[in-house]
């Protein structure tokens, strides 16, 4: 029973964020902020594949998604982006900067280890002011 609502929960917001897409400009809702949107990456054969819901994405082309589904939602609506442990450190940036900058307040960066089913959540902030005398020699 609890695999079949984790199921159902994943389907539910895999399939959110396509609802605006197909929305005409009069008819455009509003996202709740409640609501989510899921975007994934890994790398596949050396390129990245960018993924919301069933759809996949350059990276130009995701940019320009994110700005629409922004215009057809609160700036409050979380933006979960799901990256696989194939993505390169350097890499992480480019997807939240791409929800910031089409004007997402609620980004949350999540890294997803294929091997073992666990995530981690990545936290952006100031640097972190240490030095390394506490290491022995």
């Amino acid at each position: 029973m609890h695999s079949s609502k984790s199921l159902l929960t994943v389907l539910l917001l895999t399939a959110l964020p396509l609802a605006p897409l197909h929305a005409s400009p009069k008819n455009k809702s509003k996202l709740l902020p409640k609501n989510q949107i899921v975007v994934s990456a890994r790398r596949v054969n050396g390129s990245i594949d960018y993924a919301i819901g069933k759809f996949h994405y350059s990276k130009l082309a995701l940019s320009e998604v994110i700005g629409e589904l922004r215009l057809s939602s609160s700036a409050s609506s979380g933006i979960l982006i799901v990256l696989e442990d194939t993505m390169a450190l350097s890499d992480i940036k480019d997807i939240p900067q791409m929800a910031l900058d089409a004007g997402f307040k609620n980004v949350r960066v999540f890294v997803y280890w294929k091997g073992t089913g666990n995530m981690a959540e990545l936290f952006f902030g100031p640097v972190v002011k240490h030095n390394l005398d506490h290491f022995p020699d």
